[in-house]
């Protein structure tokens, strides 16, 4: 442990997102599998509804549970 608390660390990512250093996404995860079935860039775009080609089922998008934020640097 380097003593930095996750509070911190999630406003220096959300920060870099501001500044463009990073980009958060929104990854929807199967129930069945945990496979990423649909990344967003928004969450104001997600859908209700998902469906996993690995598991070969549809399934409704639980938020609470099933979807996970991720950070990556900015491609430019």
């Amino acid at each position: 442990s380097i003593g930095v608390s996750l509070r911190t660390v999630v406003g220096i990512f959300l920060y870099g997102v501001k500044e463009q250093v990073f980009r958060l996404h929104w990854d929807l995860h199967c129930p069945h599998c945990n496979m990423i079935t649909h990344e967003y860039n928004s969450l104001s775009n997600a859908s209700g509804s998902s469906s996993c080609k690995m598991c070969d089922i549809e399934f409704t998008a639980d938020f609470a549970d099933r979807v996970e934020v991720t950070f990556s640097l900015d491609p430019e």
